[in-house]
């Protein structure tokens, strides 16, 4: 299914008045929020080129990475950097953007830019819209005034910090039962390194390499991987 974007004023102005209504801002560059919003796994064309927001989502990415890492660091000035990288990573997985995008209402927006009829989207796809809609705010906004929208809108109204901070995430579980239910082929290979008492860990979905990790035992090289094909499963 493609979809053609267009410099129609008219739909421009309703993204923008959108935007404006659940947000509160006006954008400045206005094509760039049409475009962050334009989901990847749709065939999206402009002037007649092909168009993909996975630039804005690489930028948004390593921009709610730096909010994230500056706000924790500022709340637990007594926490060691392996605290911090834990919860920092609880945050920023796609699967938790995609409930930040839904609890925002972002998504009201982003399900209006996936043509009709078209299939159904992939997991976790409305968390990789937020990091494009956050790359395209840097862009037209600046740093500062993405770290303020994302402490008034997720940090103050939907981010339950302890209890982010008490939960004990299952990957594998997950990944399993995420496999199962799409009918996915998942597969474990563990490998004993020569050098040392570590293992190697892939994981294959498909028959292709989601996750892979190295520890020094099988249990805890399978967590490791299975958080990271847990996280790139769409990918």
């Amino acid at each position: 299914m493609e979809l053609t974007l267009k410099r129609n004023n008219k739909e421009l102005k309703s993204l923008k008045k959108a935007i404006n209504d659940i947000f509160g801002f006006n954008p400045k560059n206005i094509f760039l929020y049409q475009l962050a919003l334009t989901p990847r796994f749709v065939e999206a064309f402009f002037s007649g080129e092909k168009i993909s927001n996975e630039r804005l989502e690489f930028l948004g990415d390593a921009v709610i990475d730096l909010i994230i890492s500056q706000y924790l660091f500022s709340k637990f000035p007594y926490k060691d950097e392996g605290f911090l990288t834990e919860i920092r990573s609880r945050i920023v997985n796609t699967q938790y953007l995609s409930t930040i995008a839904k609890n925002i209402k972002l998504s009201e927006i982003a399900e209006k830019f996936i043509p009709v009829n078209h299939k159904t989207p992939p997991k976790n796809w409305l968390g990789n819209e937020f990091e494009a809609f956050i790359g395209a705010m840097f862009l037209d906004k600046g740093y500062d005034f993405c770290y303020d929208f994302f402490i008034s809108y997720i940090v103050n109204k939907t981010l339950d910090i302890e209890n982010i901070i008490e939960q004990k995430q299952n990957y594998k579980s997950q990944l399993i039962e995420y496999c199962q239910k799409n009918k996915l082929k998942i597969e474990f290979k563990s490998e004993k390194l020569d050098k040392g008492s570590d293992f190697k860990i892939k994981i294959f979905i498909n028959n292709k390499l989601k996750g892979e990790s190295t520890a020094p035992t099988i249990k805890q090289g399978e967590k490791d991987a299975a958080k990271i094909a847990y996280e790139n499963i769409d990918k």
